[in-house]
C-alpha cells in the first residue's frame, strides 16, 4: 500500500510513497511540508509530534489538511504513549526531538508496519530509507536584489534524483530539470535565508 506521488518524484519514490515503516529524511524542513502535504490530500490523517516553530504557511501550501491533523509540540514524559498512541490512529507521522534507543526503535518501526503507518523523522538509528532535499536554484533574484518567486529543490534517494519547486502558490511538479550554476546552501545571513 502506497500514496501516490506525482510523476515528477517518480526517481525518488518508483513504488510511491510507502504507507506503513519509517523514512528518515534529511533536517528538511520544506522536504516534511512536501511529504506530509502528499499524503494529506489522498485524505490521510497526520500527527506532527514534538516538532516546533513550524511554518504552517509552507504546510498549508503543501496541501496538509487541518482538519485531518493532529499537532503536539512538546511530549514531556509522555513520549511513548504517545507516538503509540499516534501511530495506532493516523496514517502518518512527524517525529522530532524524540530520542530513543535502538530497541525502541524497532519496536515503534514493527508498530508502524503493523499499524500501515508511516514514521518520517530525522533522527533514527537504525536501517531505514532515506531521502534528501536540498535547495539548488533561487527565481527572482538578480545579483542579490529583487524577490524570491520560486526555490527548485533536488529531492533525492538511492532511486535517484527529482527536481520541484516552490512558489507562493505551494508546489510546482511539472518544473523543468535545471542544473544550477551553483549548490546554495542554507545561509544564517539576515539578507537571505533559503527554506531547506
Amino acid at each position: 500500500m502506497v500514496f501516490l506521488v506525482p510523476s515528477s518524484l517518480k526517481a525518488v519514490f518508483p513504488y510511491g510513497l510507502s504507507k506503513s515503516g519509517v523514512l528518515r529524511i534529511s533536517d528538511s524542513h520544506i522536504l516534511k511540508a512536501l511529504l506530509l502535504g502528499i499524503a494529506s490530500k489522498q485524505g490521510a490523517w497526520v500527527a506532527i509530534l514534538g516538532a516546533k516553530n513550524l511554518g504552517w504557511d509552507v504546510f498549508f501550501k503543501s496541501g496538509l489538511d487541518r482538519n485531518r491533523l493532529i499537532y503536539v509540540p512538546d511530549l514531556d514524559h509522555f513520549a511513548p504513549q504517545i507516538l503509540f498512541a499516534a501511530i495506532d490512529g493516523c496514517d502518518i507521522l512527524l517525529i522530532e526531538g524524540i530520542v530513543l534507543s535502538q530497541r525502541e526503535e524497532r519496536k515503534v518501526a514493527k508498530r508502524a508496519r503493523l499499524k500501515n503507518t508511516l514514521v518520517i523523522t530525522t533522527e533514527w538509528k537504525t536501517n531505514s530509507f532515506l531521502v534528501d532535499c536540498n535547495p539548488c536554484r533561487v527565481h527572482g533574484l538578480c545579483q542579490g536584489r529583487g524577490h524570491i518567486q520560486e526555490i527548485t529543490y533536488r529531492v533525492s534517494s538511492r532511486y535517484g534524483d527529482s527536481f520541484v519547486a516552490f512558489n507562493e502558490s505551494g508546489w510546482d511538479f511539472d518544473c523543468k530539470k535545471q542544473e544550477p550554476r551553483k549548490t546554495l546552501k542554507a545561509s544564517s545571513s539576515k539578507k537571505l535565508m533559503v527554506v531547506r
